[in-house]
């Protein structure tokens, strides 16, 4: 395989992650009744709830999750 080959696949495989996290964002279940990503954390005032999580307010959970690994 060549580098180019390599590369032209990698693009391809990235794409495809791509479009997975879409269809997932945006077209997965109904989320308004069923939302994709709810989080729920204990804060010194009881429990805070946040949610549901659909478009851009997703995609930022998902940047702050990734960062924080």
């Amino acid at each position: 395989m060549t580098n180019r080959q390599a590369l032209l696949d990698r693009i391809q495989a990235l794409e495809d992650d791509a479009e997975r996290y879409r269809w997932l964002r945006d077209r997965s279940a109904n989320q308004y009744e069923h939302p994709l990503v709810v989080s729920q954390t204990r804060t010194e005032h009881g429990m805070r709830y946040i949610g549901p999580l659909t478009g851009r307010s997703l995609d930022a959970a998902v940047d702050a999750a990734r960062s924080n690994t």
